[in-house]
């Protein structure tokens, strides 16, 4: 069996559990140890992590595969795990005595991100970097031996936007994450006070790897990292649209008439699942090329870059969309907490607010560059 059909295959052995699971994650908020340890168990963790630690190095269309699979039977779950995840594809592009520190001891170890600085400071030192402060929506933090954290440094602006690697000892979870929607990720402020050696820094700007030649690494940040936003919600909106076609089809309407027969219900099911799969093939389609290019070791078009971005921000709108549209004929059974639907519905329009899901740069970026324009300031 390959390795992508192997992964695969585990992700799908723990649906079960995690649909089984979904109601006491969400009122959990944070993933169950239990859960952490079922995908660790199988290997899962270790889908982006480099050979040269235990890691299957497998390629990123096998990842979002995995991420589906996994959000569709709980979007917190998978949430969680597709974030942990492209931490560590950050990890393996780092000096490696940083990759050492994380693995080195501990190949299972895994890292959260807290990209947003809520409050607090960045200033470069001798050897290094000081950070002080609170950083927010630290998704799966309560399961990280590391955190990522970013900002550009007050005195150094000319280092520019940078990512800095901090262990937990100097970090402290504030358990603030109390919210509508993806409610079992655990997304909590972390509270930092550490001083990193300039090893631990990454600029979002590098690419590659010192311990691997495989080509996933030499893909671009800005390219990759939304998509463990996005990805995530494409899985949530077909386990919803999976759930509906169950939970209608013997439905019968209070005046009469079964709702699976009415061509109504038939045309919301298709223009979803043609969103669904429109989705997933257009992230397909563009990984295949950027990584085609990166194994060539030729350049990214510009053209390329910019339809990567606009069909992210797009997939996302998609999700959206799908579970919208079979929400709002789902009935007011949907509406009981014990629904996955409902869950599912509130999961997608709280991950449709992550940062790298908000549309309009993008767009206006591709629009841009079509009518060739420089892309406007947002």
């Amino acid at each position: 069996m390959a390795v992508s059909e192997e992964l695969l295959a585990a992700a799908q052995g723990l649906v079960p559990l995690l649909r089984e699971r979904a109601p006491a994650t969400e009122r959990l908020r944070r993933v169950p140890d239990e859960t952490i340890a079922d995908l660790r168990a199988a290997g899962l963790f270790s889908m982006l992590q480099p050979a040269r630690y235990g890691g299957y190095e497998a390629e990123l269309a096998t990842y979002f595969d995995v991420v589906m699979v996994l959000s569709a039977a709980d979007a917190s779950a998978g949430w969680v795990f597709s974030v942990l995840s492209v931490q560590t594809w950050m990890v393996a592009r780092m000096n490696p005595r940083a990759i050492d520190d994380v693995w080195g001891g501990d190949p299972s170890s895994l890292i959260s991100s807290a990209y947003r600085c809520v409050e607090g400071s960045i200033e470069k030192v001798v050897g290094g970097y000081r950070i002080a402060g609170r950083f927010g929506f630290s998704s799966g933090c309560h399961h990280s031996a590391w955190v990522m954290v970013a900002g550009v440094p007050s005195n150094a602006p000319e280092d520019g936007f940078l990512t800095y690697l901090i262990p937990d000892a100097d970090c402290r979870i504030d358990d603030n994450w109390h919210v509508m929607g993806l409610c079992g990720t655990g997304s909590c402020d972390v509270m930092v006070d550490a001083t990193v050696p300039a090893h631990r820094v990454l600029s979002l700007t590098a690419a590659g790897s010192e311990v691997s030649d495989a080509p996933m690494y030499k893909l671009p940040f800005a390219q990759v990292f939304p998509h463990a936003a996005t990805v995530p919600l494409v899985g949530t909106a077909q386990g919803a649209l999976d759930d509906y076609l169950v939970g209608q089809k013997d439905r019968v309407r209070m005046l009469g008439g079964n709702v699976a027969a009415e061509p109504t219900t038939q045309i919301r099911v298709a223009e979803s699942a043609a969103d669904l799969d429109a989705a997933r093939l257009t992230v397909a389609r563009n990984f295949a090329e950027i990584t085609a290019l990166a194994a060539a070791g030729k350049a990214y078009p510009s053209e390329l870059l910019a339809r990567i971005d606009r069909d992210q921000v797009l997939a996302t709108r998609k999700a959206v969309t799908a579970v919208d549209r079979i929400f709002a004929n789902a009935g007011a059974r949907a509406l009981s907490l014990d629904n996955p639907i409902q869950r599912a519905w509130r999961d997608v329009h709280a991950g449709a607010a992550h940062a790298g899901n908000v549309p309009e740069p993008k767009l206006s970026g591709y629009g841009a560059l079509a009518f060739g324009l420089p892309p406007a300031a947002h």
